[in-house]
C-alpha cells in the first residue's frame, strides 16, 4: 500500500472540497498535506508529547471536511480509498507517494472490558514487527452497523515512515527502500497471525485480521522497442506489468489459519511434450481457501517433481510457483517420455510447512 503526501507546488484545483479516487492503486491512503506546515487531518488530535494519535471514534462522514473549515482541512477515508481535502485559492499541488501497511482487526481483551492503551499496542507491534514505534499509528475504528453486532473493539492500523519535508528525500531509490523494510514487517506480520502469535503480542483476542501489504514501486524499464522486449522476456514490459498487479493482492486482504492443502484437478492423459496442468488450494478448516499465504519472500510455493515413472523420464517446465489469492496452480509442466507417472505436489517454501499431495496419476501417451 502507499501513503500520500500532499506539499504546495504542481496540481491546480478551485477553491472548495476537492476528492480524489483511488484508482488502481494510485491514491490508496493519504494521512500527510502540506501548506507550508503540516496540516493534521481530521482524525488526528495531537499528544503532550508533539506526536499525533489518530484514534477515534468519529464515523467518516463526521470526519469528512466542511466548506467552511480552514484551507488544507483533509480526510482520507480508507475503507471507501477516498481521499478529501479543502482547497481555497488557487495554491498549486504535487502529489507524492510513500509506501505503508494497513493492518485492520479486532481486539477483544482477556478480562471482556474492551479497554486498551493505544500506545501499549503500539509498543507490543513494534517489538514483535522490529518497527520503531514512531512508524505506527493507531486508527480506531466503530462502525455504526457492528457496534451491537460483534463484541470486542475495531481497530486500523498503519505503519509508515514520518512525513519528509524535502520533496528531494522522496526520490525512486527512498521509497523503494521504505517499501523493502515494510515488506519484511508485513512478511513477520502475517506469519505472526497464521501462528497464533499475534494475540500473545497484544495480550488480547484477535479477530477478524486482514492487511494490506505495501506496494514496491516498478523499475523505470530500459527503453527497448516491442519487438527487442519480447525478444529478451518472451514479453512486452506492459504485459509483465499486468501479469505482475494480477498476482498480488489488492486492498485489504483477510489473514486466515491455513489448515489442509487441497487438489483442485490436475491433468489424467496428456501427449508427451504437451502441457500438464495441476490446480491446487491452501484452505481452513471450514474449507475457505486461504488468500493470502505469506508475503514478500515469505510467501508460499507449490512444488511438483516426479515420484516414479518411466526409465529417463523428466519433468520440464515451470515446476515451481508462488501462491496467487490462496492457489497454487501449475500450468506450465510436460514430461519428456511416454508411460505412466506418479507425480508429487507440496508446499516448497517455507520449509516449516509440511504440506504434500501424493501419488499423483498421469498418463503420458506418443504424440499425435
Amino acid at each position: 500500500m502507499m501513503e500520500v503526501w500532499i506539499s504546495l507546488t504542481v496540481l491546480w484545483i478551485t477553491a472548495g472540497v476537492g476528492g480524489i479516487p483511488a484508482k488502481n492503486g494510485f491514491l490508496p491512503s493519504t494521512r500527510w498535506l502540506s501548506l507550508g506546515q503540516y496540516i493534521a487531518p481530521t482524525n488526528a488530535q495531537k499528544k503532550a508529547d508533539g506526536t499525533y494519535s489518530y484514534a477515534t471514534d468519529k464515523t467518516a462522514a463526521e470526519l469528512y471536511p466542511k466548506i467552511g473549515d480552514r484551507e488544507g482541512t483533509n480526510f482520507f477515508d480508507s475503507k471507501a480509498h477516498w481521499m478529501s481535502m479543502l482547497i481555497k485559492g488557487s495554491n498549486p499541488f504535487t502529489i507524492k507517494t510513500s509506501p505503508k501497511i494497513v493492518l485492520s482487526l479486532t481486539l477483544e481483551s482477556v478480562d471482556g472490558s474492551n479497554f486498551f492503551d493505544e500506545d501499549k499496542i503500539v509498543a507490543n507491534l513494534a517489538a514483535l514487527l522490529g518497527v520503531p514505534a514512531e512508524k505506527i499509528k493507531i486508527a480506531k475504528i466503530v462502525s455504526e452497523g457492528r457496534r451491537k453486532k460483534r463484541s470486542g473493539q475495531e481497530f486500523e492500523v498503519e505503519i509508515s515512515n514520518p512525513p519528509v519535508e524535502d520533496e528531494s528525500g522522496m526520490d525512486d531509490t527512498a521509497v523503494t527502500e521504505m517499501a523493502e523494510e515494510l515488506t519484511q514487517a508485513s512478511e513477520k506480520l502475517v506469519e505472526s497471525v497464521q501462528q497464533g502469535k499475534l494475540g500473545e503480542a497484544l495480550e488480547a483476542q484477535v479477530s477478524d485480521v486482514a492487511v494490506e501489504i505495501p506496494e514496491i514501486p516498478p523499475k523505470t524499464p530500459e527503453k527497448l522497442s516491442q519487438d527487442e522486449a519480447e525478444r529478451v522476456t518472451g514479453k512486452t514490459y506492459a504485459e509483465k506489468q499486468a501479469e505482475e498487479a494480477l498476482a498480488s493482492p489488492q486492498g485489504l486482504v483477510a489473514v486466515l489459519i491455513p489448515s489442509a492443502y487441497k487438489l483442485i484437478d490436475k491433468s489424467e492423459e496428456v501427449e508427451m511434450l504437451k502441457e500438464v496442468k495441476v490446480r491446487s488450494k491452501v484452505v481452513t478448516s471450514d474449507g475457505d481457501v486461504v488468500p493470502l499465504l505469506g508475503a514478500g519472500d515469505g510467501t508460499w510455493r507449490a512444488q511438483i517433481s516426479v515420484k516414479s515413472g518411466p526409465s529417463k523420464g523428466r519433468l520440464l517446465g515451470t515446476k515451481e510457483v508462488l501462491f496467487t489469492n490462496g492457489f497454487g496452480n501449475l500450468t506450465d509442466v510436460r514430461l519428456s517420455r511416454k508411460g505412466s507417472y506418479k507425480l508429487s505436489l507440496k508446499v516448497s517454501h517455507p520449509k516449516t510447512i509440511a504440506y504434500e499431495i501424493d501419488d499423483l496419476d498421469v498418463e503420458i501417451t506418443d504424440q499425435a
